[in-house]
């Protein structure tokens, strides 16, 4: 497969409109008011932690069981179809087509990006005493590719194909340097860094209620904030978030959109000053 080095002005819009078009009017209505509903759901199962006294912990779980009632109500006179916790009915399909993007050294222009450390690991490790020649290094890295090439966060792995140029110059770089080495391993990762509006944050919620404790995982998908960094050991450069990223679901083989954001004025300023 082909990958391609592209350089937008704004990727994730470029994401977007590879996106599958909404239906109709009501496709994101539905959609929000499903998310919230497993929001507060979440809420009143003690699944999604409240950041409130412990005094103020009933008046919160009242108010979320009284939002369950009334979305209820509205996504009834919306739909004859009943809430489904493990639906994607309403979310807009994604394109792998990002995936193939890369930068001006050849790095992933767009990741996904684990919702705790924020984090994308490539790693390639070969321990020389295995290999006695360059040809039996060559003749095993099919094997290397399977079981000593890894991403750090296992439901990527769907998408190994399309950073196989990737792991490729993985490989130039540990059999260039393997020479005066017992054993090598080289890390290629990046972060993101950025900060989540509240609603992003609610949603980022609702969707690990949904999602993460039923075989499927949810993920930011957006820019690196730090530059790809492929060192023997490293740790990256960290700058400011350019560019807000996604939420998104990895479910039934296919990447869905969950929700995109814009942070407000006053976010972006708490995030320039937390930087210096």
């Amino acid at each position: 497969m082909t990958q391609s080095t592209i350089t937008p002005d704004n990727v994730i819009e470029r994401c977007m409109q590879l996106a599958k078009p909404v239906r109709n009017d009501q496709q994101h209505k539905l959609r929000d008011l499903e998310t919230m509903y497993w929001y507060h759901e979440g809420i009143v199962k003690n699944r999604i932690q409240l950041s409130c006294l412990p005094n103020e912990k009933e008046s919160f779980l009242q108010l979320s069981r009284q939002e369950i009632v009334r979305i209820q109500r509205e996504w009834d006179s919306l739909t004859r179809k009943k809430l489904n916790k493990l639906s994607t009915e309403h979310f807009q399909e994604l394109s792998f087509e990002p995936f193939k993007w890369r930068n001006q050294t050849g790095w992933p222009k767009l990741s996904l990006f684990n919702t705790i450390g924020r984090s994308t690991v490539f790693s390639a490790t070969v321990e020389k005493p295995y290999y006695t020649s360059v040809k039996q290094l060559d003749d095993a890295w099919g094997n290397l590719v399977q079981y000593q090439l890894a991403i750090s966060t296992n439901p990527l792995q769907p998408f190994m194909g399309l950073y196989f140029d990737v792991l490729l110059k993985l490989q130039t770089m540990v059999t260039d340097r393997l020479s005066t080495r017992e054993n090598l391993t080289v890390v290629l990762q990046s972060r993101w860094d950025g900060i989540l509006p509240s609603k992003a944050r609610q949603v980022l919620q609702a969707s690990q209620y949904r999602f993460d404790s039923n075989g499927c995982s949810v993920f930011l998908l957006a820019e690196p904030t730090s530059p790809w960094v492929a060192e023997e050991s490293s740790e990256p450069k960290r700058t400011p978030a350019q560019k807000d990223p996604l939420i998104v679901v990895f479910h039934k083989d296919k990447l869905w959109l969950v929700d995109n954001f814009n942070p407000t004025l006053l976010e972006n300023y708490v995030a320039s000053e937390f930087r210096k």
